[in-house]
């Protein structure tokens, strides 16, 4: 799908700046029916490669979740991949009201611990901290 293959393309050249700590809204471009990773498996991969080797984390953005998407950005099965290569996890609601802050964490955070090796992180003046939770 060409419009996902820019978009990618531009995410990779924004990790590259190294002005950025987390890769956010990675597959925001989504439509339910052009599933990302069956079009463009390559160009995620890439910015999974490119985010890791920038030493970033990836956001989990369950506001998809409140859309008519009703997926998560990205898609679990782009954090499951995440995870595999050693990038932190960051869980986020995205809120822009107060009732969706921590919208959907805990059956996020219940999925999350089913993918081995997964390291969840936070940040303090720009600095990583990442945590292996404790189920």
């Amino acid at each position: 799908h060409q419009k996902y293959t820019e978009y990618f393309s531009t995410m990779v050249k924004g990790i590259k700046t190294g002005l950025f700590d987390m890769v956010a809204h990675l597959d925001i471009v989504k439509r339910p029916d052009h599933p990302v990773l069956d079009t463009n498996e390559e160009d995620v991969e890439l910015v999974l490669e490119s985010a890791k080797e920038a030493g970033m984390s990836i956001e989990l953005n369950t506001s998809g979740l409140r859309k008519d998407i009703k997926q998560t950005y990205p898609s679990l099965a782009i954090i499951k991949r995440a995870v595999a290569y050693g990038i932190p996890i960051v869980l986020s609601s995205d809120a822009h009201r107060t009732m969706h802050v921590g919208y959907q964490f805990d059956p996020s955070l219940n999925r999350l611990f089913g993918f081995p090796g997964l390291q969840l992180a936070q940040y303090r003046q720009r600095n990583l901290i990442t945590k292996i939770p404790q189920q």
